[in-house]
Protein backbone atom coordinates (compact mmCIF):
# COMPACT_ATOMS: atom_id res chain seq x y z
CA UNK A 1 0.00 0.00 0.00
CA UNK A 2 1.04 3.29 -0.84
CA UNK A 3 0.00 6.46 0.94
CA UNK A 4 0.00 10.00 -0.94
CA UNK A 5 0.17 13.09 0.26
CA UNK A 6 -1.95 16.50 -0.53
CA UNK A 7 1.54 17.47 -2.27
CA UNK A 8 1.76 14.40 -4.24
CA UNK A 9 4.22 13.20 -1.84
CA UNK A 10 4.66 9.22 -0.66
CA UNK A 11 3.83 9.58 2.94
CA UNK A 12 4.10 6.05 3.42
CA UNK A 13 4.56 2.52 1.81
CA UNK A 14 4.16 -1.10 2.79
CA UNK A 15 1.57 -3.35 4.30
CA UNK A 16 -1.49 -1.71 5.04
CA UNK A 17 -0.55 -1.91 8.58
CA UNK A 18 2.48 -0.42 8.23
CA UNK A 19 0.93 2.17 6.43
CA UNK A 20 -1.98 2.52 9.36
CA UNK A 21 0.44 2.79 12.04
CA UNK A 22 3.16 5.27 10.44
CA UNK A 23 0.09 7.61 8.71
CA UNK A 24 -2.15 9.17 12.16
CA UNK A 25 -4.34 10.79 9.67
CA UNK A 26 -4.86 7.65 7.83
CA UNK A 27 -5.84 5.67 10.68
CA UNK A 28 -8.13 8.30 11.80
CA UNK A 29 -9.90 7.98 8.59
CA UNK A 30 -10.43 4.39 8.71
CA UNK A 31 -11.69 4.30 11.98
CA UNK A 32 -14.15 7.10 10.95
CA UNK A 33 -15.14 5.19 7.51
CA UNK A 34 -15.39 1.89 9.75
CA UNK A 35 -17.92 3.87 12.40
CA UNK A 36 -19.80 5.76 9.54
CA UNK A 37 -20.55 2.17 7.58
CA UNK A 38 -20.99 0.20 11.18
CA UNK A 39 -23.91 3.20 11.85
CA UNK A 40 -25.50 2.83 7.72
CA UNK A 41 -25.75 -0.71 8.04
CA UNK A 42 -27.33 -0.27 11.97
CA UNK A 43 -29.91 2.18 10.65
CA UNK A 44 -30.21 0.38 7.19
CA UNK A 45 -31.56 -2.76 9.88
CA UNK A 46 -33.59 -1.15 12.32
CA UNK A 47 -35.79 0.53 9.31
CA UNK A 48 -36.24 -3.19 7.45
CA UNK A 49 -34.09 -1.74 4.86
CA UNK A 50 -32.07 -4.47 4.62
CA UNK A 51 -33.51 -7.41 2.40
CA UNK A 52 -32.58 -11.40 2.69
CA UNK A 53 -30.57 -12.38 -0.38
CA UNK A 54 -32.61 -15.02 -2.35
CA UNK A 55 -29.04 -16.22 -4.24
CA UNK A 56 -30.10 -14.31 -7.20
CA UNK A 57 -26.93 -12.13 -9.27
CA UNK A 58 -29.72 -10.41 -11.05
CA UNK A 59 -31.72 -7.46 -10.09
CA UNK A 60 -34.87 -6.60 -11.75
CA UNK A 61 -33.95 -4.13 -14.53
CA UNK A 62 -35.66 -0.44 -13.39
CA UNK A 63 -38.12 0.99 -16.58
CA UNK A 64 -38.60 4.88 -17.52
CA UNK A 65 -40.88 5.63 -19.83
CA UNK A 66 -40.28 9.16 -21.03
CA UNK A 67 -40.89 11.65 -24.49
CA UNK A 68 -38.38 12.82 -26.96
CA UNK A 69 -39.98 15.84 -28.69
CA UNK A 70 -39.65 15.89 -32.68
CA UNK A 71 -37.70 18.70 -32.35
CA UNK A 72 -35.20 17.31 -31.01
CA UNK A 73 -35.49 13.65 -32.80
CA UNK A 74 -34.96 16.15 -35.67
CA UNK A 75 -31.70 17.64 -34.74
CA UNK A 76 -30.65 14.23 -33.54
CA UNK A 77 -31.05 12.76 -37.18
CA UNK A 78 -29.62 15.66 -38.79
CA UNK A 79 -26.60 15.34 -36.62
CA UNK A 80 -26.11 11.52 -37.38
CA UNK A 81 -26.72 11.17 -41.09
CA UNK A 82 -24.28 12.08 -43.37
CA UNK A 83 -24.80 12.80 -47.23
CA UNK A 84 -23.52 10.44 -49.34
Amino acid sequence: MVSIGRDGRILSQGSVSDALAKNKILAAEVIEDKRSTEKAEEEATLAGDVKEADGKLVVKEEIEEGHVSFSACASFHSSTVQPS
